[in-house]
């Protein structure tokens, strides 16, 4: 199939980015006028076909979109990036923070791929720990209509807010830190005040990156970079 938009679909918490792949992939049917294929890898065999239709060049994409930017660190047998044999855009949106998709961010190589994420301060985060990693943007998100949303006004709906908490336990997550080195405690557990306190507003990027710069000045880039990630796995 010639000019197509491939969607690849990956797992997610609660399947809430599934649901954003598949309006996205309808959006791009609705106002691109062109097929659109949905690639959901909640199905290995989805993966396989896919693979199989580009190398046999029976799907040849105008360009394919990676929810979470899955596929970017794919590689072959020979060690090399899978999408690098093709002339396809690669592009990937995170909805993490790039912490969590550091081998991702990685394979940024100036070439046909383009990561966007939905946080300025994330680009400015790549900028500063993955630099020479360029094609990156900010791109926000917007939200889904519910199915519920009208069924109830909203002035009968007894919460006023809910709050859903974490997923861990606050016990287990203080038993995490408490067995790092104690130059990373410290950085965890003032970072952390500062968070909570929100000292001078802004995103956990730049609280971090100010504390980092003040904490540990004259650090290797690469050791702030070791540290630093430290700070986030663990907050």
């Amino acid at each position: 199939m010639d000019n197509c938009i491939v969607v690849i679909i990956g797992e997610s918490r609660y399947g809430v980015l599934v649901r954003a792949a598949q309006e996205i992939a309808e959006g791009f049917r609705q106002f691109s006028g062109i097929p659109v294929v949905e690639v959901d890898l909640a199905e290995e065999k989805n993966w396989e076909v896919f693979v199989d239709a580009l190398v046999s060049r029976k799907i040849q994409p105008k360009f394919i979109f990676c929810m979470q930017a899955v596929g970017f660190d794919v590689h072959t047998t020979k060690g090399n990036l899978f999408f690098d044999r093709f002339p396809y855009p690669l592009f990937g949106w995170i909805f993490d923070h790039p912490y969590y998709h550091g081998s991702r961010v990685e394979c940024l190589n100036g070439g046909n791929r383009i990561l966007a994420c939905i946080n300025q301060s994330d680009t400015d985060y790549i900028e500063r720990y993955f630099p020479g990693k360029a094609t990156k943007l900010f791109l926000p998100h917007g939200g889904f209509s519910s199915k519920y949303a009208f069924n109830l006004n909203f002035r009968d709906r007894i919460p006023a807010v809910f709050f859903s908490g974490g997923y861990l336990a606050v016990e287990e997550s203080l038993q995490k830190i408490e067995e790092l080195h104690e130059t990373h405690q410290y950085l965890v557990k003032q970072w952390t005040a500062k968070f909570l306190k929100k000292l001078g507003g802004g995103s956990t990027s730049y609280l971090l990156t100010r504390m980092l710069s003040r904490a540990i000045s004259g650090v290797s880039a690469r050791r702030r970079k070791s540290i630093d990630r430290s700070v986030y796995k663990n907050c």
